[in-house]
């Protein structure tokens, strides 16, 4: 697991999801431009595609969330947990004052874009407006053990859209983009959790019930030239509502628990317009799209020895998906269908206690990511079945030198089958499960505090990920369909390592400055590894004035 603290966030001045990860070693971020609904998550080797199901969960305050590129507001730290429960949580903190508190943030983004379009030399193709906030209350009901926080959250957002232009243009520092067309990238999000906490002596009793209502509108130019030949207007409302149990124990004896039950219940109903506007002609897809999901899950944890743990999980999930389909504009159809999943997915492995601060560790796991539609796809493949991993991992986790010096490292082999790949046909795409891969690689961090006023960190990952097999088609020249394989290929957005150094003095009561370098290695854009992009690096500078009730920072 990876922390980046509240310390972390303020003092590395991290403002967004993409700004985090840069900094957590095997994990990357792609991004579509400005912030957008198409960002998504790469970890371990393991990529999903924009529109198929996605492999990393993103949580906020333990509700899952799918808004993945956004602004960080009121985050008091980041946790990124790797293997079977990969995900990232982002937690709160909020002020108490006898029986009631509250916690309230605002935060206010505005730029006017840095491309232009070479049709008329307007700047206000990247231009980018977020406002989001924050308000979290606790109640803490007398004299009887509960804490009650209810959490409101709300984003809009009002972004230009997704402009191209060729590669070597902008090598040479051209600030020039493709496109004839005002697209935008709105999004109105609004959020409601209740978390209340029951606690007796030895038993917690949690219970998160969460709401989210969204609406996403995505209009592009989509021949990404000065002429009016093709547009994509696509609108997206999603509706989300969850429940989660949970009982877990608290004592310092040999045996802990955990049990607990899930459920979420979801609607998605998309409005896709593809236009050709020479030919006058437009294909609409509407698709109405709800998923019922259930699970039940446990964990335990049992010291056979003084210095030996064995841990243990289950999980059981039920999910079902039905479809509500029509396509417009070459005549009409309809579709409707019904897929359903479950599965059993077991964690079983060992800690040993080598001393009071060095713990080794290895773990088998199995992990699953359901099935789906295809909004975009032909009819031969409107849907797309579960993927399954098996995941080993072993490491250690240690403190040395009177806890100055923190160092955690792990391996891990992760075998993919019935995987859910990404297969482009312009203008649209779609996930078909084509797929067999292997991941393995290492992950390190390493944090020194070598004086009271001088801290070093260093993070290093790498991958080594590869299909074992995917049998696909791709269109010819001559407009034809040929078969390929793209076996020992790397998947897509996958870089094959990462690292990152930084150093904090704190120096004159108060003052500081600080350096940090992170890099991605090379990755490829497409799973037939023709079009990369090599490695880069990013440099940070601060520097600043803090106390106890302000700070002043560059």
């Amino acid at each position: 697991m990876s922390v980046l603290t509240d310390f972390d966030l303020e003092r590395q001045n991290i403002e967004n999801i993409s700004e985090a990860i840069m900094r957590i070693p095997n994990f990357y971020m792609v991004k579509a431009g400005n912030p957008s609904d198409a960002g998504f998550f790469s970890m371990r080797g393991i990529t999903p595609g924009m529109e198929g199901e996605q492999s990393v969960g993103f949580f906020i305050d333990g509700v899952n969330t799918n808004t993945y590129d956004s602004e960080l507001l009121d985050i008091d730290k980041i946790e990124v947990l790797r293997g079977q429960q990969a995900n990232a949580i982002l937690g709160g903190s909020i002020n108490q004052s006898e029986n009631w508190a509250y916690r309230a943030a605002l935060k206010y983004l505005y730029s006017d874009g840095y491309f232009k379009r070479d049709y008329d030399g307007k700047k206000n193709v990247d231009n980018n407006r977020d406002f989001s906030g924050r308000l979290k209350l606790l109640w803490q009901p007398g004299d009887y053990n509960w804490d009650v926080i209810t959490t409101f959250d709300m984003q809009n957002r009002r972004n230009g859209n997704m402009s191209f232009a060729a590669l070597d243009d902008i090598k040479k520092g051209r600030k020039y983009v493709n496109s004839n067309y005002i697209g935008k990238v709105n999004v109105d999000s609004y959020k409601g959790q209740v978390k209340a906490v029951y606690s007796w002596e030895d038993i917690d009793f949690t219970l998160i019930s969460a709401y989210t209502d969204e609406k996403k509108i995505d209009n592009q130019d989509l021949d990404f030239t000065k002429n009016s030949i093709s547009e994509l207007l696509m609108k997206r409302k999603t509706n989300y509502i969850s429940q989660e149990f949970r009982l877990n124990s608290k004592n310092d004896g040999a045996f802990n628990w955990l049990v607990g039950a899930y459920t979420f219940h979801q609607k998605d109903k998309n409005n896709i317009d593809y236009r050709n506007i020479p030919n006058k002609f437009s294909m609409v897809r509407d698709s109405d799209i709800k998923t019922d999901n259930y699970a039940l899950f446990g964990n335990a944890s049992y010291y056979l020895l003084d210095n030996v743990e064995l841990v243990a999980g289950l999980r059981y999930g039920y999910e079902k998906k039905d479809i509500d389909f029509k396509l417009s504009g070459m005549g009409e159809s309809r579709d409707n269908n019904r897929l359903s999943f479950d599965t059993w997915l077991p964690k079983v492995g060992v800690n040993y206690y080598m001393t009071g601060s060095v713990m080794t560790y290895a773990s088998v796991s199995r992990g699953y990511k359901s099935g789906g539609f295809n909004t975009l796809g032909p009819k031969s493949s409107r849907s797309y079945g579960a993927e399954y991993t098996t995941n080993y991992e072993t490491g250690f986790k240690s403190e040395w030198f009177d806890k100055r010096v923190r160092w955690n490292t792990s391996f891990f082999w992760i075998d993919l089958k019935d995987q859910q790949v990404e297969v482009a046909s312009y203008p649209l795409s779609y996930t078909v499960n084509s797929g067999k891969s292997v991941s393995r690689g290492i992950e390190s961090e390493l944090a020194w505090r070598i004086t009271r006023s001088l801290t070093a960190s260093v993070n290093a990952g790498y991958t080594h990920a590869n299909f074992k097999d995917f049998p696909t088609e791709i269109k010819t020249t001559d407009g034809k369909f040929a078969a390929v394989n793209y076996k020992n290929n790397r998947p897509a957005n996958s870089p094959d390592y990462t690292y990152g150094v930084g150093i904090d003095y704190n120096f004159l009561n108060g003052y500081f400055v600080r350096a940090d370098y992170n890099v991605k290695g090379s990755t490829y854009f497409d799973n037939s590894n023709s079009k990369k992009q090599s490695a880069y690096g990013l440099l940070d500078l601060g520097a600043g004035y803090e106390t106890n009730d302000y700070a002043v920072k560059l």
